[in-house]
């Protein structure tokens, strides 16, 4: 009977460290086939955080007692760690040995491809293995985005020449950096790069068409606020009439 019992203890513990192994040669492989179809699609590689791969191992744990964006508390899937996770891919399968079962089905679905598609910067996978042998995988997201280095007004103006924005009244840019920095103009220059992933504008691009743009914005904007602020004194009397009777 003892040896009955030994056998039995030796062959679960067989398959659980071999599901483990399983766990963690899917992780290395979800990682990979990741980063292989951003590569195809001319997208930066994710780097691996280990903080993330901690968080996504707690997520798949908790997707085995339910297996949802929702945590088994009713919280949502970032509160597992709010500095960090932006986006969340989850799968339950029998066997994660079929390592590409888990991504393909990633990514023959909209919104889990959006998340690998999408413009994250770092990516944790987890596993866990139940006891009653099914695995979960967890695939969490986030975003770093590099502080952005200062520049004098010189430099600013060279940056503006060197994505092809011409230039010719350098005061006159001057004193519109002074005031809107090139960071903040950038988002309106978006409209005339020659493709997504250039920085090279249109031939012909000049600096006030851009800087109109941004006005016109500035001016939609503030008028929005107005009425945003007249709208929200009206509710307000209003709710406040409502519970006053």
């Amino acid at each position: 009977m003892k040896k009955l019992i030994i056998l039995i203890t030796c062959v679960f513990s067989s398959l659980f460290v071999s599901a483990q192994a399983q766990a963690a040669t899917f992780e290395e492989y979800a990682v990979e086939y990741v980063n292989n179809a951003r590569q195809a699609e001319g997208l930066p590689a994710l780097a691996v955080n280990e903080t993330l791969a901690n968080d996504a191992d707690i997520r798949a744990q908790e997707a085995s007692v339910k297996l949802s964006h929702e945590r088994p508390d009713g919280t949502p899937f970032y509160t597992v760690d709010m500095e960090n996770v932006y986006g969340e891919n989850l799968a339950e399968v029998n066997d994660l040995s079929y390592n590409e079962y888990v991504c393909e089905m990633w990514m023959n679905s909209a919104s889990h491809k959006a998340n690998i598609m999408g413009t994250y910067t770092e990516v944790g996978v987890g596993t866990y293995v139940s006891s009653s042998g099914n695995s979960y995988a967890a695939m969490l997201f986030t975003l770093f985005m590099d502080l952005k280095k200062p520049y004098t007004l010189d430099e600013q103006i060279k940056k503006l020449k060197d994505h092809g924005v011409v230039i010719t009244d350098e005061t006159f840019v001057k004193n519109v950096l002074q005031k809107v920095s090139y960071y903040r103009l950038s988002g309106y220059m978006l409209q005339y790069r020659l493709s997504s992933d250039s920085h090279e504008m249109i031939k012909g691009i000049r600096f006030e068409e851009i800087y109109t743009v941004y006005c016109f914005d500035e001016e939609i904007r503030s008028l929005l606020r107005q009425h945003i602020e007249k709208a929200e004194f009206f509710y307000k009397a209003l709710i406040r009439k409502y519970i006053c009777g």
